[in-house]
């Protein structure tokens, strides 16, 4: 959803005194990149969660595949499809 406002932001004084003494320190050339900042940060914070949602499917089905063949179990077998049909209920 695209915002045509702008946003206003109500900075506590001492994380103020923390954006003044980057901007001394050189970290940060102005007040505003303390927002682009944290929009990096939650980026990659997204990424990785998305990713390791990937991942963790990923694993799931290698775990599944994995007690399949330990168990000589295949798709077409009565007892597969009742597994299968149990775990949706989770």
């Amino acid at each position: 959803m695209a915002m045509n406002n702008p946003m206003t932001f109500e900075i506590r004084p001492e994380d103020a005194q923390v954006i003044e003494q980057a901007i001394r320190l050189g970290l940060i050339g102005h007040a505003e990149e303390v927002v682009d900042l944290g929009l990096q940060t939650l980026r990659s914070r997204l990424e990785t969660s998305r990713n390791s949602g990937e991942s963790a499917r990923a694993e799931a089905v290698r775990r599944m595949e994995e007690f399949g063949k330990r168990y000589r179990l295949s798709l077409n077998q009565p007892i597969s499809r009742e597994l299968m049909h149990e775990g949706h209920r989770f």
